[in-house]
């Protein structure tokens, strides 16, 4: 793991790798940036999430076949509209394989469309995060 980081950034996301033992980390300083607003990383950030998912496709996930947890920090799924949440896709090792966006739930049949440039058969787990992302905003602000 080869981590980019202004003084101890990364530390709280090193400190489980660390603990598991699963790699050799690599702590590196980060290049000088030019100070940009709140506004300004947001933007970035979604333009960039805007970006790769721009290649996904719908792929429908049977929940029956994946470990499904929320992010850290989330107080559970129940009741909560999950269409446009963004998702952590893990492969069966643990390690994180790519992001997608929950575009269509089915609870009746136990199934989420996710939008993701990732093949269902390599997953192995699905982390619902707490975020929100529709491509159309992103669309609609440049």
């Amino acid at each position: 793991v080869i981590a980019l980081q202004r003084a101890d950034e990364c530390e709280s996301i090193l400190a489980d790798s660390a603990s598991m033992g699963r790699a050799k980390i690599v702590r590196l300083p980060a290049a000088p940036t030019t100070p940009r607003s709140m506004n300004a990383r947001r933007r970035h950030r979604e333009h960039m999430l805007a970006e790769h998912l721009a290649g996904s496709t719908p792929r429908v996930f049977d929940l029956a076949q994946f470990d499904v947890r929320a992010a850290p920090a989330t107080r559970g799924l129940a009741g909560v509209d999950l269409t446009d949440v963004l998702v952590g896709l893990q492969g069966r090792d643990g390690w994180t394989l790519g992001v997608g966006r929950i575009s269509a739930v089915d609870a009746a049949r136990g199934r989420l469309t996710i939008d993701t440039t990732l093949d269902p058969a390599r997953v192995g787990a699905l982390v619902v995060g707490r975020e929100k992302f529709s491509p159309r905003e992103v669309e609609d602000e440049a």
